[in-house]
């Protein structure tokens, strides 16, 4: 209570003072506000001022993260689009699989009906390309699967391995049934019966195979390189399932016509050993195809390099980077019917890659003069981080250089390597005057 009062005392006490300096605040301030006025005037306003060493390390740092996001993301893409297989293919599976369901289906009443031995190895063909089809379709799901930890190179090879039991199938399953069909009709002749509805059956068979097989003919032809022809496309063609489904196409159209020639022989002449021979060749044929699929596919599964004009192409763009001094140990493999994987040894030019941090560095080490040791070493330390970074750019560099001329190219594993690692640069190099800088 008394420190109140004597506060209010002392409040009283100089209360004139105070209101006579606050009477007297506006005249005083006009003065000091018109220099601060004049001040705020003839200084530069934010907009106009430097931006500031922080915030230019933080831009700096944005930019660089932005770049290597970009980058992670546009391998990534460039590793799903090496891996996708086509939505074509799913088409071209599941016509020819409806297709030879009905033929099938037609053949084996004409067998019923006539009792051709020619005419059930052709319907049994039909039922073992059903039966691949569907082999196919399941490689074809499985093959479209994206990479995961436990496959970081993606189910591409899902594809060879179903189209070879595809192959396998045709070779044990179709031509195994219609040989067996064939002997049968050897050992014990049966009747015999040529009717209208079969010549009928057999050219709508034939139409019908043709159709798939000319429709398919027809998709591929528009992604043949210019100035391939089509016998050279089909011959170099990896996709092993649009490779099965056209084989399987030419040879029951092939069947059909030796079946049909067969039977028609067997008609004029009355032998019936004319059909089991046709029976026996459509057998050969089922063979011969299942066994060129299972051999194609067993050399991709096991891993197979790239042409070597691809190998070649590579290595000329990895020369023509300004940073690379030379390229060795280029190994490749197939790791999907439209992705390979690349890995190659590179010899980086120091350099080229000091020769880009010249501008930064050459200053400040030249400022120091030898006087403050501590900021020379600290400078050196910077600069050979900065050169390695500068090395990883490169690389980035060269991986989008090959990517952009073989989009096949998914995974990338450049490791730099010289032949004189272990030799420092330093105490090979000499001064002006030819002498050792290092002994």
């Amino acid at each position: 209570m008394m420190r109140r009062l004597l506060g209010c005392r002392s409040a009283a006490r100089h209360a004139g003072p105070v209101r006579t300096a606050v009477l007297a605040w506006p005249a005083m301030a006009q003065p000091a506000m018109a220099q601060r006025t004049m001040a705020s005037q003839s200084r530069p306003s934010m907009q106009q001022a430097p931006p500031r060493r922080d915030s230019m390390r933080v831009d700096e740092k944005t930019e660089a993260y932005r770049k290597a996001a970009t980058h992670e993301a546009e391998e990534d893409a460039a590793e799903r689009r090496a891996l996708q297989q086509s939505p074509l293919i799913r088409k071209q599976i599941h016509r020819a699989l409806w297709g030879n369901l009905f033929v099938a289906s037609i053949k084996f009443g004409v067998y019923l009906q006539s009792g051709s031995s020619a005419v059930l190895s052709e319907a049994i063909h039909t039922l073992a390309d059903c039966g691949n089809q569907v082999l196919l379709s399941i490689g074809h799901a499985e093959a479209s699967k994206p990479a995961d930890k436990a496959h970081p190179f993606g189910y591409g090879r899902a594809a060879f391995f179903w189209s070879m039991a595809s192959g396998v199938g045709i070779f044990f399953s179709g031509a195994g049934i219609a040989f067996g069909a064939g002997l049968t009709q050897v050992l014990h002749p049966g009747g015999y019966h040529i009717s209208q509805e079969m010549i009928l059956v057999m050219a709508f068979s034939f139409c019908m195979d043709g159709y798939v097989l000319a429709k398919t003919l027809h998709e591929e032809s528009g992604k043949r390189a210019p100035g391939v022809s089509m016998l050279r496309h089909l011959r170099e063609m990896r996709n092993p399932i649009t490779r099965a489904i056209i084989l399987e196409d030419m040879a029951a159209c092939a069947g059909i016509a030796v079946a049909s020639a067969g039977i028609g022989l067997t008609h004029l002449t009355g032998a019936i050993a004319f059909d089991t021979l046709a029976c026996f060749s459509v057998a050969a044929l089922m063979a011969s195809v299942g066994g060129g699929l299972a051999v194609f596919n067993r050399k991709y599964l096991i891993g197979v390099a790239v042409d070597d004009e691809i190998i070649k192409g590579i290595e000329t763009i990895v020369l023509g980077c300004p940073s690379v001094k030379y390229v060795r140990d280029i190994e490749t493999q197939w790791v999907g019917p439209n992705a390979f994987m690349l890995k190659a040894e590179i010899d980086f030019s120091g350099e080229y890659l000091s020769s880009q941090l010249e501008a930064t560095y050459l200053p400040l080490i030249l400022s120091t003069r030898g006087e403050d040791r501590d900021q020379m070493v600290g400078a050196l330390r910077h600069y050979a981080e900065d050169v390695t970074r500068r090395m990883e750019v490169e690389v980035r560099m060269v991986e989008s250089a090959i990517r952009e001329k073989y989009p096949e190219a998914a995974f990338i594993h450049l490791e730099p390597d010289s032949k004189n690692s272990f030799l420092m640069s330093l105490r090979s190099a000499r001064t002006l005057s030819g002498r050792h800088v290092l002994k």
